[in-house]
């Protein structure tokens, strides 16, 4: 936590917010951690919570009390238990994670039962039949939601991890669908994630200055 609240000190003026995972685990804990990085800026709790309705109430009651701006929820979990979040989640908004980044194409294919494409195709539709605020998903697949028939008058938010800046090299990446931060934005990403890239350089603000001006170019390319 002390860790967190140095890069969030120095970086508060630099970036929309700060997605927070494993600092937010149990009931109390994800409130604690958003309370104390709260002064920072904007938080993004990210527990992809996957259980039942009266867990996922129970939950996600339990995390807003640090009033996070989002929370995610695993929309694998089911069109009633997005639905609780929902009902659940006071002023947070409440984005479903459709599938992990870090599944290759065996494995979405053996577990879900389909190609990547369907099954977030699939799980985007039970996500907005329950009323969420946004959706996460791989990078590759956010321009097919986006220009998709049925989704063109939702107003579809789309959160992209596992995101990196052309010019960086992530070693012992567990990432299977990572994207190059340009694509990600080109493809109409509404907010993206950028983690080590940030964290584990020697100079964390340099590197957030490279990203944004990476985010420009591909910004005035995509007009």
């Amino acid at each position: 936590m002390g860790y967190a609240i140095k890069i969030a000190t120095m970086l508060k003026d630099f970036v929309w917010g700060f997605k927070i995972s494993d600092l937010s685990y149990g009931y109390l804990a994800g409130s604690t951690a958003t309370t104390q990085l709260k002064p920072y800026g904007r938080i993004f709790v990210d527990l992809n919570i996957h259980c039942g309705p009266n867990d996922m109430a129970n939950l996600i009651t339990k995390i807003i009390e640090g009033k996070p701006e989002i929370i995610s929820i695993s929309a694998s979990s089911g069109i009633q238990s997005i639905k609780q979040a929902v009902e659940n989640r006071g002023s947070s908004e409440i984005f479903a994670s459709t599938i992990p980044t870090f599944l290759n194409k065996e494995e979405v294919e053996e577990i879900y039962g389909g190609s990547l494409r369907l099954k977030v195709l699939q799980l985007t539709r039970w996500s907005l039949s329950g009323g969420v605020q946004g959706i996460t998903c791989p990078g590759s697949e956010v321009q097919f939601l986006k220009n998709h028939e049925e989704f063109k008058d939702k107003d579809l938010k789309i959160i992209v991890s596992a995101v990196s800046s052309s010019k960086h090299k992530l070693d012992n990446d567990d990432q299977c669908n990572r994207i190059i931060l340009s694509d990600a934005i080109r493809n109409g990403a509404d907010h993206i994630v950028v983690g080590r890239e940030v964290l584990e350089s020697k100079d964390p603000i340099k590197a957030i200055k490279r990203i944004q001006k990476e985010i420009k170019a591909a910004r005035k390319y995509s007009s």
